[in-house]
């Protein structure tokens, strides 16, 4: 199953409505008061692999990033719905990672958080160690935008955590722009959802994390991805995959390849962590460029 489609979709799309009566372990995550004249008609409560029960094809995702448990409400107001789910994963990077894989890279970053994402009557963000997702359905109210904010606004002073801080090279004053298209995976099943083309490359590794940023560089799409292993012999491997021939020289400066107008950067950083840039364009600005991420 893949996330990354052309429209603004969430998981949330592919639930099977699966919702349990109410027990001690139910949670309410909205009061009434956060969202007046709504009503809640239906909540419920899902830990570890009873996910499989509420999710339809995409637990396995959840699962890999380190899955807690959900809290899910539906609110009824005539006849529009909004259908609140919130995933508790085991780290803020996992929340993130999960956020990140749920929306479109064209989807536009909310003001309302900093890992917050808003599309067609949908809202979702990562904070802490929580993912939530709000969306509206049925009959389109005059305040539809109002009734999303509201309870997001709601939402983000009942979860908490603070927000999650990627690494600090995609803090550069060269990437920082383009943060909101920032995705993270951590296994397989991650890489299939996220970036499928990059496939090939990690098949020998099933333990590895992953940032990577696809983003319109000067002459095209650039590609900046920070792969960290557990052993550093991994890490050396994996660039071997990709074409440097002498390992041992990414971990003093970039080793560029070059073909025709595609120019990929690869360094080494602290044993375990390869970062590879690709670009296309002139050899001097891709260097230029590399420089300006500044590792050492």
């Amino acid at each position: 199953m893949t996330l990354r489609r052309r429209t603004f979709v969430f998981l949330a799309s592919f639930v099977v409505i699966a919702f349990s009566s109410a027990s001690a372990q139910e949670r309410t995550i909205l009061a009434g008061s956060d969202i007046p004249g709504w009503r809640m008609v239906e909540t419920g409560f899902y830990e570890g692999k009873e996910l499989f029960g509420y999710i339809d094809g995409g637990a396995e995702l959840y699962l890999e990033f380190g899955f807690e448990r959900a809290e899910v409400q539906r609110w009824v107001f005539g006849g529009a719905e909004l259908r609140i789910e919130a995933y508790k994963m085991m780290t803020r990077e996992a929340a993130f990672g999960i956020a990140s894989l749920s929306h479109v890279p064209e989807a536009i970053p909310s003001e309302l958080w900093r890992w917050s994402w808003t599309g067609p009557r949908q809202v979702l963000f990562a904070k802490g160690e929580w993912f939530v997702t709000a969306a509206l359905s049925g009959t389109v109210l005059p305040n539809d935008s109002t009734v999303l904010h509201d309870a997001i606004r709601a939402l983000l002073k009942r979860i908490p955590g603070k927000e999650m801080d990627p690494p600090p090279m995609f803090q550069k004053s060269a990437l920082r722009p383009y943060e909101a298209r920032l995705r993270f995976v951590c296994g397989p099943v991650g890489l299939q959802t996220a970036a499928p083309e990059w496939g090939e490359v990690f098949a020998n590794f099933k333990n590895f994390t992953l940032y990577i940023l696809d983003f319109p560089g000067r002459y095209g799409t650039c590609t900046v991805l920070m792969a960290t292993f557990p052993l550093a012999e991994h890490a050396t491997n994996f660039v071997k995959k990709i074409g440097v021939r002498t390992p041992s020289r990414a971990f003093k400066d970039w080793e560029i390849l070059t073909s025709g107008k595609k120019n990929t950067g690869v360094r080494l950083l602290f044993g375990t962590i390869a970062v590879v840039v690709e670009a296309d364009g002139p050899s001097s600005w891709f260097r230029s460029f590399l420089n300006d991420l500044a590792l050492r």
